[in-house]
């Protein structure tokens, strides 16, 4: 199934304009949604494609005004048939990150904001989406997690938890994600500057764990350590229908000692338990974290014949099965 879906992707995208950061979806009824999430505009338009000769376009509701949206993101939920389209919405007043949900009838909801302030500029947004189950009521939800960096006076990652229920927007919470991992540093963990360069921000990468939780990692600024936090979604009982986040079991890493050496920052990716940075430079870096220690640092030269795409996707391939043929995942 994988192998015809990579397939159709891949017959559905020949010959595209489109940058090399692309956003896609792929529904099960062989639906092809594509954007350019590489550059800013004025307007985000996403391709539609299905069978040979059908592809038609189709404007993200909130972005059809003069202020610069970039960032994007999508994921399909196939339970309720609905596209999401998460974003960053920047102009001279506001800076925010934005949400519309397409359904099955073409039909927009949205766009919601997530968060909205003037005080900071919202970088690096990371997205995933779990379902879940209120033991109590029985509701069923689609959950969409968000996170990103706060750039402003200080530097704060943020996590925002989007509940949908019966395909309907009921509530969403926005928490820093220093406060939902605040029992995971331990007392003896003094903090030590290390020389990190310039970068624009630390690493910050989100993963479905088990069930409908998710593993959070962030850096800090000044310092090659990472947080891990496990964010576990609950229904808040009563007459309001809202979901809270509650941050669980994670820990922090030892010093990493990876750097960048300009203002791009080191980025991350979790699979199963396993962290892995990396520098997407001309020579390919990257540590992976596993059984509570860091990899020796490796480095491979790309060029013409190997991009820093196609080796992002055999390295997270390679991540992803030697997690698959783990006994237990690495906690």
């Amino acid at each position: 199934m994988r192998r015809l879906a990579v397939a159709a992707l891949a017959l559905a995208l020949s010959g595209s304009a489109f940058a090399a950061d692309l956003q896609t979806v792929l529904t099960p009824d062989s639906i092809l949604y594509a954007i350019d999430a590489s550059g800013a505009d004025t307007q985000l338009t996403m391709s539609r494609r299905q069978g040979a000769d059908t592809n038609d376009s189709l404007v993200v509701p909130g972005t059809e005004d003069a202020a610069i949206d970039s960032d994007v993101r999508l994921l399909y939920d196939s339970t309720t048939s609905t596209l999401f389209v998460i974003w960053h919405k920047a102009d001279v007043v506001q800076d925010s990150v934005l949400m519309a949900a397409l359904d099955t009838h073409d039909r927009w909801s949205g766009p919601f904001v997530l968060s909205s302030c003037s005080s900071m500029r919202r970088v690096g947004l990371q997205t995933t989406m779990t379902r879940a189950t209120d033991p109590d009521s029985g509701a069923q939800a689609t959950l969409v997690h968000v996170a990103w960096w706060g750039v402003g006076s200080d530097l704060t990652a943020e996590y925002a938890l989007v509940a949908f229920e019966a395909g309907q927007h009921v509530s969403t919470e926005v928490a820093k994600l220093n406060e939902l991992a605040s029992g995971q540093k331990n007392a003896e963990d003094v903090e030590e500057y290390e020389d990190t360069g310039a970068p624009l921000h630390p690493p910050l990468a989100i993963a479905r764990a088990e069930g409908n939780t998710v593993d959070v990692v962030f850096g800090a600024p000044n310092s090659t350590k990472i947080t891990r936090v496990r964010v576990d979604p609950r229904r808040v009982k009563g007459d309001a229908r809202m979901w809270k986040p509650l941050g669980r079991s994670g820990g922090r890493t030892p010093r990493s000692r990876m750097v960048t050496s300009d203002t791009a920052p080191v980025q991350a990716f979790i699979s199963k338990g396993r962290i892995v940075l990396y520098r997407p430079d001309e020579k390919f870096r990257f540590v992976v974290f596993e059984n509570g220690a860091w990899s020796p640092e490796r480095m491979i030269q790309l060029d013409e014949s190997l991009t820093s795409d196609e080796l992002l996707h055999e390295l997270r391939a390679t991540v992803d099965e030697l997690a698959a043929t783990d006994a237990p995942a690495q906690q």
